[in-house]
């Protein structure tokens, strides 16, 4: 399918930053079945049709919703408020080679947790979360390992995918059995490309291991 030129940057298809990274990197972070799914889940949807359903009445809230939450009760990452956490989240991006406008947020909450939330248009910064949890459990590298599996979904499109789906079949929605099976395994197929690119953000296998052991766990690792 050809990228018209004018295409939100944010549609599952536009995934032309995700490209140059397979091109430069020693090796591609990108999984064949999860994009060959990823499409058929797409053209299932009608994909095309939704995102311009979707950027014509603006009718979903989801950025606006996710920023004033964030900014209602979290601590947006700054250089002259925490400069090493500042540091180390722009040396993952930098890394990756992610040029995209990212927000980075602290949330004091004692659960193991980060995600990320893409902006639903070009003008609007991503949002990456980290629970302060993962401070008191988290070393420096494993902590570069979840900002750069973080960073992996929104490389990845994954979460524009995901938005798609969420409009089509609300919550409570019956989803038809072979869509939920293609759904599950893509999810599970996404998840492993954003741990390549945490592996990516730090090209240490042990700090993977323990950063894994620790999120499953809440435990830290001794040796």
């Amino acid at each position: 399918m050809k990228k018209k030129k004018d295409e939100n940057k944010c549609g599952w298809f536009s995934r032309t930053q995700n490209e140059k990274i397979d091109t430069d990197s020693r090796y591609s972070p990108s999984i064949a079945l999860e994009r060959q799914i990823g499409q058929q889940i797409y053209t299932a949807l009608q994909g095309p049709i939704v995102e311009d359903v979707l950027r014509e009445i603006k009718a979903s809230n989801n950025d606006a919703y996710w920023r004033s939450s964030m900014e209602g009760h979290s601590l947006k990452v700054e250089k002259d408020l925490l400069p090493d956490f500042y540091d180390l989240c722009q040396q993952v991006q930098s890394k990756l080679g992610f040029k995209e406008k990212v927000d980075f947020y602290i949330t004091g909450d004692s659960t193991v947790n980060a995600f990320s939330v893409a902006a639903e248009n070009e003008n609007e910064p991503h949002i990456v979360n980290v629970n302060s949890a993962l401070f008191d459990l988290m070393s420096h590298d494993e902590l570069k390992f979840v900002i750069g599996h973080e960073l992996g979904h929104l490389i990845n499109r994954d979460t524009a995918l995901v938005r798609l789906i969420q409009f089509v079949f609300p919550p409570g929605s019956e989803i038809p059995v072979t869509l939920q099976y293609k759904i599950r395994l893509h999810q599970q197929l996404a998840e492993l490309v954003a741990d390549r690119y945490g592996y990516m953000a730090i090209e240490n296998l042990d700090v993977c291991v323990t950063a894994f052991f620790k999120m499953a766990s809440d435990l830290i690792w001794s040796r």
